[in-house]
């Protein structure tokens, strides 16, 4: 069996299972599959297989899945209509995946195939209920790109269904999972925005800011206009809802360096930001500043 090789392979090199998880995996989820709970999905078992200094030949002995065959081809056909924005296609592709094969990493691509597309539909209950089915099969895979990318999808359906709490704690995990590991730098500081918008709209002002801020510091080096013009638009937001003295100025300060971002990334949130912006120096009683911002958001 698959998994006694791995471990026997693992321990003969002195490596724990930790190491032999490494960025890409759990340790949990290595343990899932010495124990043969869990397949690993071709990637993931030429990860373990580099890292293990073996040829996959050795953990797969020659054997081949008809039905992983299957379930692979309607899983690219799902892709290839959720790439052409097909969403229930992609939809109705993806849970025949489900239906074709038990190898968790394929169904667990079919899930986030199937919370995206519900989320561009704009079905986010939907999005929120098949999501709660595919809550242990994506986390098993123990592929954290994979499993922030669903609390991600989780916390957008979430947020747009009203549903703030149930949000926030989405976004807590994805901020978890997606901590101190370089190749999960963007989904990051995606998280850390999103848990300060979310915070905004339970009224949590202090809060939002502090995620705000993190996001801005972390997101300097990230070389993303459009992104830095989103973190510092809701800065703008937060510190324009705070009753601080001197947090108007700091409003108007970070809404300028929104507008700026966007206009650098050409990005149709430029006009948001114009309008923000000309509502804030409305505000300080710069109605002569303002007018500029009101025309050009026109």
């Amino acid at each position: 069996m698959l998994g006694p090789k791995i471990r026997q392979v693992r321990e003969q090199l002195g490596l724990s299972q930790k190491q032999l998880a490494g960025e890409d995996m759990t340790r949990s989820y290595i343990s899932l599959i010495e124990k043969g709970r869990a397949v690993p999905s071709q990637r993931m078992l030429k990860i373990i297989a580099r890292r293990l200094n073996t040829p996959m030949e050795f953990f797969l002995g020659g054997s081949a899945s008809t039905d992983r065959d299957i379930g692979e081809a309607v899983l690219d056909k799902a892709k290839a209509y959720y790439a052409e924005q097909n969403d229930s296609a992609c939809i109705r592709m993806a849970h025949k995946v489900l239906t074709l094969t038990v190898d968790t990493s394929d169904q667990s691509e079919a899930y986030l195939l199937i919370l995206r597309s519900h989320n561009r539909l704009g079905d986010y209950r939907q999005a929120l209920d098949d999501g709660e089915t595919a809550a242990f099969t994506v986390t098993r895979t123990g592929d954290r790109g994979r499993i922030v990318e669903y609390y991600l999808e989780m916390g957008r359906a979430a947020f747009h269904a009203e549903l703030y709490h149930a949000a926030r704690k989405y976004y807590e995990q994805a901020y978890t999972y997606s901590s101190r590991l370089k190749h999960l730098q963007d989904e990051h500081i995606r998280s850390l925005t999103f848990l300060g918008t979310t915070h905004l709209r339970l009224g949590n002002v202090d809060e939002g800011l502090d995620y705000y801020l993190k996001a801005e510091k972390e997101a300097q080096m990230a070389g993303q206009p459009e992104l830095y013009g989103e973190i510092t638009l809701g800065l703008g937001k937060a510190y324009y809802m705070s009753e601080q003295d001197g947090h108007m100025l700091l409003s108007y300060d970070w809404t300028k360096r929104s507008v700026d971002s966007y206009q650098q990334a050409n990005s149709e949130s430029y006009v948001l930001a114009l309008h923000n912006l000309a509502v804030i120096q409305l505000h300080m009683g710069q109605k002569k500043e303002a007018l500029p911002c009101w025309t050009n958001a026109l």
